[in-house]
């Protein structure tokens, strides 16, 4: 227990070193200042990046808050020994759980390592604090990791401070969240057997599916699902739910991408607080070279205030309100485009005109159809293939229980349809034929914006 005592005063001693090295207005500002004084303040990237340390050491939500939201990285680390560590290290110097857990729904890396090696689980161990120690595991923090101050990983750390008790309760959240994520990546042939017993029996992806070849799993590969079928606002867009878990088994089986590389975010796991984190937590983890697949069904909405801008409508969003920046589709573009991923493949089954299945949602233009405004990105690296253009809407497909476009996107993948310009010709081939079957007003031929150069 003495040495518990030593280490902890040993650590107080050096972090208040460093704390007292880098004593700044920004640790005032942090404390007691208000929002309108430090934007005052704010000169430089540096200038951000100290303060949200600040805030995060002192629990001030509304300030990290802030400075997340006008550019500070969540994870900045200048690296040196004496310099400020990570926002999360701070927050746990600072024993604020709660900020600690604020910091890792928004992005913050639970491994990330101070100048001198230490992470954010180990300073938790060094100062005796189980509970973030605890939190911090199961979120899958490095328990091997040691610093070069004492050599101490987070283990032997707790061992040698007393806390042995509670080196089996860490061991086994992490032993647990290891067989979890296992059976999150069970073999393919399961997942697809399962998406056969929920269907109705009325499409046929699944026994196409079936018969394809499993391709081996590309660590390179990420795939981010939207898909609303039932809104909190407006009309159900029919059979959007299911197309879209069919869309994952089959990219996940014919382009080999892994489950933990998949975001798939259905209906009420499709709010516009959801789709936002999730998003950026999966670019953040992108990596050079990578392949990024995008995948939205659901409303989308032309603002005729901003030139008929497009806009996705996230599930608890109102068509009537839609303005909220994170979904226009120019800057959803950018975000993927503006990624480290060398290619970035989008599938849109919307159509962007205001309305759905031959129905309007916006009152008061039922008659009209309006043309959305087109959309720019880095067409170099990125390629979009929409469900169908201009005034258009997209289709449901009532006899194979799926969305028009959906359906033959999946059947254009299965039958191997890997370059992109045979795909989009396949699907627009089909689509087209299938609508005009429908009726005239129900026309609908996809279209595709950017690079139809890229391989899958």
């Amino acid at each position: 227990m003495i040495l518990k005592y030593i280490n902890i005063f040993i650590i107080s001693i050096f972090v208040s070193l460093i704390f007292t090295g880098c004593v700044s207005k920004f640790k005032t500002l942090a404390k007691d200042g208000n929002i309108d004084t430090i934007h005052n303040e704010l000169k430089s990237i540096e200038d951000k990046q100290e303060l949200l340390a600040w805030s995060a050491y002192y629990g001030k939500f509304d300030k990290v808050k802030y400075l997340l939201e006008n550019g500070a990285d969540i994870n900045y680390n200048k690296g040196g020994t004496y310099d400020l560590p990570p926002a999360i290290i701070m927050a746990t110097a600072g024993n604020n759980l709660d900020m600690v857990k604020y910091l890792v729904k928004n992005g913050a890396d639970v491994n990330k390592q101070t100048g001198y090696g230490r992470n954010a689980v180990l300073a938790a161990a060094l100062q005796g604090r189980l509970n973030i120690v605890q939190y911090l595991a199961e979120q899958g923090a490095e328990l091997y990791v040691a610093d070069n101050l004492f050599g101490k990983n987070t283990i032997t750390q707790l061992q040698e401070s007393g806390y042995g008790y509670f080196i089996p309760v860490i061991l086994n959240i992490q032993k647990e969240r290891k067989a979890k994520l296992e059976k999150q990546q069970l073999p393919l042939k399961t997942q697809i057997a399962s998406s056969e017993d929920k269907n109705s029996g009325l499409d046929d992806i699944s026994s196409l599916l079936k018969k394809s070849e499993i391709q081996k799993i590309d660590n390179t590969k990420w795939l981010f699902i939207i898909a609303i079928e039932n809104y909190e606002y407006t009309s159900p867009v029919v059979y959007s739910a299911n197309s879209a878990s069919q869309f994952k088994t089959v990219m996940q089986k014919r382009l080999g991408i892994s489950e933990k590389n998949t975001r798939t975010l259905i209906n009420q796991g499709a709010t516009s607080a959801k789709i936002d984190y999730n998003l950026k937590d999966m670019l953040r983890r992108v990596k050079e070279g990578d392949t990024i697949y995008f995948y939205y069904s659901g409303h989308g909405i032309p603002v005729a205030s901003q030139n008929n801008a497009p806009y996705m409508l996230a599930q608890d969003m109102n068509p009537a309100y839609i303005t909220d920046e994170r979904f226009k589709l120019q800057n959803i573009y950018k975000s993927l485009s503006d990624s480290k991923a060398a290619k970035v493949v989008a599938f849109m089954d919307s159509c962007f005109s205001g309305g759905t299945d031959n129905e309007h949602l916006i009152k008061g233009v039922a008659a009209a159809r309006m043309v959305p405004k087109k959309v720019t990105f880095d067409k170099s690296k990125m390629i979009v293939i929409s469900a169908g253009s201009g005034t258009q809407y997209s289709n449901k497909y009532d006899d194979k229980a799926n969305r028009l476009f959906s359906y033959y996107l999946m059947r254009g993948l299965i039958k191997n349809n890997n370059d992109v310009q045979r795909l989009y010709d396949y699907i627009k081939s089909n689509v087209q034929d299938k609508s005009y079957e429908m009726g005239a007003s129900y026309e609908q031929v996809p279209v595709y914006d950017g690079n139809i150069g890229l391989e899958f």
